[in-house]
């Protein structure tokens, strides 16, 4: 069995973050909604600050910008971003495949 990491939230008055197990910052504690989002063998953040999204990946880094009205991950790691009436698409390294 494989043993997974522990994220925990962090908190900074009403900012949410993600720190793992070994207490490094993952994503910084200024975002107003943190979702966690395990896609194939890969776990995702989906984060939101006001009304825009964006993601980091596992190791803290963000792999798509906080600028869209909506995001949503498939199960082999492809996200789909929204903004306005317009679709796009990133693949689950945070390199643009479909631009909008």
């Amino acid at each position: 069995m494989e043993n997974k990491e522990v994220y925990y939230l962090l908190y900074n008055k009403n900012k949410k973050g993600i720190q793992n197990s070994k207490n490094e910052v993952i994503v910084p504690a200024e975002f107003d909604d943190v979702k966690l989002v395990e896609a194939g063998n890969k776990t995702f953040f989906i984060v939101r600050h006001r009304r825009f999204f964006g993601v980091y990946d596992e190791s803290g880094k963000l792999i798509v910008p906080v600028r869209f009205f909506r995001v949503s991950i498939n199960n082999a790691g492809n996200i789909t971003v929204k903004r306005s009436k317009k679709v796009g698409l990133y693949d689950s390294e945070g390199n643009v495949v479909i631009p909008i």
